[in-house]
């Protein structure tokens, strides 16, 4: 059984000491939305890549993707993910800043974050790659991100 607060209280804790507690969110946001966004392109990562390589149009590209994938309109330009990332070892700082640099120009939440430099902060804190293992150990189950009692709200809203 996955329990989403329980991890992200995990990473929470992971963040203590390097972080003040009213600021473990700052790095929590960002990586839980790269989790989320990655979740979203997994079914469909190696067909977008190959419209990625053949259509340079942006325009071109964010259309047939959206249309391939039934609505997704963001994409990534690297081979990365978070497995990848975590098993690159000493190039995980460099290769987690390439992977988070490589999202489609939609996709400016990072930048607004200031992810980089939390990267920075954590690998010269010691514990980037502990959080990046929690972060790609979440589940991908987006129901189990879901609050049934807001789902409820917006249903009974219809």
């Amino acid at each position: 059984m996955v329990d989403l607060k329980k991890d992200v209280w995990a990473v929470a804790d992971t963040l203590r000491g390097v972080y003040a507690r009213n600021k473990a969110g700052d790095v929590i946001l960002p990586m839980t939305i790269l989790r989320r966004l990655e979740c979203v392109m997994a079914p469909h990562r190696a067909q977008v890549a190959a419209i990625i390589a053949q259509q340079p149009n942006e325009t071109l590209r964010v259309k047939m993707i959206k249309s391939f994938t039934g609505g997704v309109k963001f994409y990534n330009t690297t081979k990365h993910t978070l497995a990848s990332v975590y098993d690159s070892g000493d190039d995980m700082a460099d290769n987690l800043l390439e992977y988070v640099r490589g999202f489609s120009t939609d996709i400016d939440v990072f930048a607004n974050f200031h992810l980089p430099q939390h990267i920075e902060r954590m690998r010269k804190g010691g514990i980037l790659a502990t959080i990046v293992r929690q972060f790609r150990d979440l589940a991908c189950a987006f129901h189990l991100w879901r609050r049934p009692d807001l789902d409820r709200k917006s249903e009974s809203a219809l």
